[in-house]
């Protein structure tokens, strides 16, 4: 499998070259680019020149947007597989902006790890009803379809179950923080089923993720959670 990429230097280095010995696939090339560069567009050129069949797409929401404009009107007929990653995988800040200027948006498959605000499946679910009437009473100018707003939600409301769970010492605050599963904490916009949850030895609350694909409204999820322990 032929994989271009756009992508930091570290997070190809450290991640992406071992997650990838052993396997059959082939990078074909890798692009990159800086905060300070004005467009990927000719990254994206370059990359739609391997004509590989898969592309994994590790920008952040500008760069995001951008990337995903030029696979609809800069690259030809190039159609791999697009991969998005999670830092980028918001219906409202990145796909709808990117199909709004021409943007090949349909089929890009990326992951969630909390429930979408724009999956008209949680429309009714009771964590997502709170979390609107919450956020919107308390905070009318933030845009609730953006998933950066949903994981603030996420946030608060973990940060809340710690203190409530913790003396007002730094031992016992580090104590919870460092044993969540010794607690009933539990967010309400996570997937069924899923708990924070650290330990000894685990320091990653969260091990599970919920892959997705765009429809063209909003991401349909793909399958049952996949929960790494």
């Amino acid at each position: 499998m032929l994989q271009p990429t756009i992508i930091t230097k570290d997070y190809f280095e450290s991640f992406f070259e071992k997650a990838i010995e052993g396997t059959s696939i082939t990078v074909a090339r890798v692009e990159t680019y800086t905060n300070q560069d004005p467009d990927v567009t000719p990254q994206m050129i370059a990359l739609a020149a391997t004509n590989a069949d898969v592309f994994y797409n590790i920008t952040t929401p500008r760069f995001a947007v951008q990337a995903i404009v030029a696979m609809g009107t800069a690259v030809g007929d190039w159609s791999p597989i697009h991969l998005l990653n999670n830092v980028s995988a918001s219906t409202a800040i990145v796909l709808t902006p990117a199909a709004a200027a021409g943007g090949r948006v349909n089929d890009i498959i990326s992951t969630v790890w909390f429930k979408d605000p724009t999956d008209p499946a949680w429309e009714d679910d009771p964590g997502m009803i709170r979390y609107r009437e919450i956020f919107g009473k308390y905070g009318p100018a933030l845009n609730l379809d953006d998933s950066f707003t949903t994981f603030g939600w996420s946030q608060c409301e973990l940060i809340r179950q710690v203190l409530e769970n913790s003396y007002p010492n730094r031992e016992s605050l580090m104590d919870v923080v460092g044993n969540l599963q010794d607690y009933d904490i539990e967010i309400d916009i996570l997937p069924d089923g899923v708990k924070p949850s650290t330990g000894p030895g685990q320091g990653f609350p969260l091990r599970a993720m919920q892959v997705v694909k765009f429809n063209g409204t909003y991401f349909e999820r793909q399958g049952e959670p996949i929960i790494s322990e």
